[in-house]
């Protein structure tokens, strides 16, 4: 059960960073939001989670985010596949909002 909940907050984390790279590049928080599909109070907590785990990658030159790019489509990719195989996908259509 722990290594669930390990696996769960690396996930969140990495939802988070897909999130935020979306956010900068001009959408809207709250459609980022309901595109992931949970309330906004854990929206916070992943976008929260993904600033305080790399705080260094925002300072990476260029260059690295060539390689980065790839890795970084892999783990969207990834967390996406996950949130899907947890029911994630569909749970804003029914809270309502």
């Amino acid at each position: 059960m722990l290594s669930l909940i390990d696996q769960r907050d690396k996930l969140n984390e990495k939802v988070g960073e897909a999130s935020q790279s979306i956010i900068d590049l001009g959408e809207a928080k709250e459609f980022v939001r309901e595109l992931v599909g949970v309330s906004q109070r854990d929206f916070n907590d992943m976008l929260g989670a993904a600033s305080d785990s790399s705080p260094s990658a925002q300072d990476s030159s260029g260059d690295d985010e060539s390689h980065s790019d790839d890795n970084e489509r892999q783990d969207n990719d990834e967390a996406a596949s996950a949130l899907r195989g947890a029911g994630g996908e569909g749970d804003y259509d029914s809270d309502g909002q």
